[in-house]
């Protein structure tokens, strides 16, 4: 299985935690595996 890493900054939290949650639904989408640190 493809793995990605996904990095979010903690500067606009509102906007980069939105962008973070789609990117996960996406990475799931595609069958991904993906972690957060």
């Amino acid at each position: 299985m493809p793995k990605i890493g996904l990095v979010v900054s903690d500067f606009n939290y509102d906007i980069t935690s939105m962008m973070h949650r789609k990117a996960e639904e996406h990475a799931d989408l595609l069958g991904l595996e993906h972690h957060s640190v």
